[in-house]
């Protein structure tokens, strides 16, 4: 049977009941579970999840539309990316002992998403970085994969599956980052950063507060953004790793710092929620020089989303939090302007911003 149904054969505590998520078998005698609701395959689109009471409409949004019989085993069709872990797009198989995917796994596909795009600049090295569960149609424990050519190589990793893992930068030379955020039983959150060492990733530098960015500077020094909004009050930070530790750079932000970009060793632009740095107002970005920080004219009306620079130009985008925003603003060095204009083809509303 397929449905909308998270246990078959009783009411929870009954013994006779099974906890299966919306697959089960009945043999004349007791029902078995076919589906364990952490077994989920992840999907490249939104599952709706739809039971079949929303409306007529809803019975093409059901994961588990239709179940047929061919004798020696039975064949499951609809919306979903995979059954109890086994990845198979919209039709699948059991055969009585397990489920079966049907069609072959090729070497592009990706069950989940892969969110971050990253190349080595001397190398031209792909990688990617996201939240998938399968590749090429083999099960997999990984946050970051790289890119043969023909198809994706997970890196295996030890990450636990809660972590929010945002942050990740490729270096010029080849080095992988990974930035994630950890949320232990007990504790307030840790933010810890990977490398990609061989086929595993591995810890580097101390524990850190929760990480939001990272990012290699164009020597291949890795530097590190983040903070925290919890507890006794919003903090940001700033960090360099510097042989196998990370040296501290600024903890004075008082909201955390979301996007760094790196013109020179002491040159840093940082931004995010923030709104003053060491004492100092900074309306959501900050320049240091390597010996203070200062701002970038008004600064930018909303927390900032993307930033970059070139030349002696830097560009930010951030979102409409009640004061306004800017689309894609420009700092000259005196002020910003807003660069997206019915004129230059791309027109600034309240509800958009740039991710990168």
């Amino acid at each position: 049977v397929a449905g909308c149904f998270s246990s078959a054969g009783g009411i929870e505590g009954n013994p006779r009941t099974v906890g299966s998520f919306d697959m089960a078998r009945f043999d004349g005698g007791a029902w078995h579970a076919l589906a364990d609701a952490s077994q989920r395959v992840s999907g490249p689109w939104i599952e709706p999840l739809a039971c079949g009471d929303e409306g007529p409409s809803a019975v093409w949004d059901v994961s588990q539309q239709a179940l047929v019989s061919t004798g020696r085993q039975v064949l499951l069709g609809g919306s979903f990316p995979g059954i109890a872990g086994v990845e198979s797009q919209a039709i699948i198989a059991h055969n009585g002992a397990g489920w079966l995917a049907q069609g072959d796994s090729h070497g592009l596909g990706v069950g989940g998403s892969i969110d971050r795009l990253g190349v080595a600049a001397l190398t031209g090295q792909v990688w990617g970085a996201g939240q998938f569960g399968h590749l090429a149609g083999m099960s997999t424990r990984a946050h970051v994969a790289r890119f043969t050519g023909d198809g994706w190589v997970p890196i295996e990793d030890a990450i636990p599956h809660d972590a929010s893992c945002l942050a990740f930068a490729v270096a010029p030379a080849g080095d992988v980052a990974l930035g994630c955020t950890m949320f232990p039983a007990e504790g307030e959150a840790i933010g810890r950063v990977f490398r990609v060492q061989g086929d595993q990733m591995v810890q580097i530098g101390n524990d850190l507060p929760p990480v939001q960015t990272v990012t290699y500077d164009p020597w291949g020094r890795l530097w590190v953004g983040g903070g925290s909004s919890a507890g006794g009050g919003s903090t940001g930070f700033v960090a360099r790793l510097d042989a196998e530790a990370f040296t501290l750079i600024e903890s004075r932000f008082d909201a955390p710092v979301a996007q760094l970009d790196v013109a020179a060793s002491s040159d840093v632009i940082a931004a995010g929620e923030f709104t003053m740095v060491a004492g100092l107002p900074a309306a959501h970005i900050a320049r240091w020089n390597g010996a203070t920080w200062r701002p970038l004219g008004a600064g930018v009306p909303g927390a900032v989303t993307a930033v970059a620079h070139s030349g002696g130009l830097v560009y930010a985008s951030s979102v409409n939090d009640g004061g306004g925003a800017l689309l894609l603003g420009a700092f000259d060095g005196v002020a910003w302007h807003e660069l997206a204009t019915p004129a230059s083809g791309l027109t600034p509303q309240a509800v958009y911003n740039f991710n990168a």
